[in-house]
């Protein structure tokens, strides 16, 4: 990380039950034939369409489905997944 950087912070309140999955930005940049990028709005839209399922189908569902729109069905950057789904609270 650079001295420099500003990260945006967000905080959301998670029930149990619930599933939390961050990305890097080589998900979202990839582009088609025409150089439109894949971005931040149909990634969202993925993700909303595959709520509920396992983590696994999750993960599957946000890459097949951006690659499905890229250029030569390949990322263009590195791409880095990862996620939890909270079972239950500790008391």
């Amino acid at each position: 990380a650079q001295a420099d950087a500003h990260y945006n912070t967000v905080v959301h309140q998670i029930a149990p039950g619930d599933s939390v999955v961050m990305f890097s930005d080589g998900l979202y940049r990839a582009t088609n034939k025409i150089d439109d990028e894949y971005g931040l709005k149909r990634l969202f839209d993925s993700a909303h369409s595959l709520a509920g399922e396992s983590l696994i189908d999750i993960f599957d569902g946000l890459e097949g489905d951006a690659l499905a729109f890229s250029r030569d069905g390949k990322f263009s950057d590195d791409v880095c997944i990862v996620g939890f789904r909270l079972n239950k609270l500790m008391s």
